[in-house]
């Protein structure tokens, strides 16, 4: 074998490293693209946790959630501040996970069915006075959407929630 030949064939044999290397990295991204995704998921599904949780240690703040879906005017400016906070910090879960979605992340159907959520509860009295104040923090293209679908029904929340 000459030295020519020997060269040929490093080269095939180069090139067929560099493939494999590029094979075993999309295998990696696919993998860290769907972990990302799960992350995702248990990070929403612990905060939702942490906040009912809260409602059901505090009746409180069940009455509150309740009377800020249906008689939002009758709540004091500490309990509206209360229930758009509480309100806002949801609405952004559901940005941050529908952004991740829109990426293309893979695993990500459950977004749907969390924006639906907000959805219903703008669709209440509470969401309807708050929600034009809140969109503007939030992303246009996201907003759009939501605005879209509040549009497609009246149910609410509390109505989807006690049937």
């Amino acid at each position: 074998m000459t030295l020519s030949e020997l060269g040929s064939l490093g080269e095939v044999v180069g090139s067929l490293a560099v493939l494999i290397t590029l094979v075993i990295l999309v295998i990696q991204v696919r993998g860290a693209q769907t972990e990302m995704s799960a992350q995702m998921t248990r990070e929403i599904k612990r905060d939702n946790n942490a906040a009912y949780h809260q409602l059901i240690q505090n009746p409180d703040l069940v009455q509150l959630h309740i009377r800020g879906q249906s008689e939002f005017e009758s709540l004091t400016d500490a309990e509206k501040v209360t229930w758009a906070i509480w309100l806002f910090t949801w609405i952004n879960q559901a940005e941050d996970a529908w952004v991740v979605s829109q990426r293309g992340t893979p695993n990500m159907e459950w977004v749907e069915t969390y924006i639906t959520g907000v959805v219903l509860v703008i669709r209440s009295d509470g969401g309807q006075a708050v929600w034009p104040r809140l969109r503007g923090f939030f992303d246009e293209g996201f907003s759009d959407i939501i605005d879209q679908r509040v549009q497609e029904g009246d149910e609410n929340f509390l109505q989807a929630l006690l049937g």
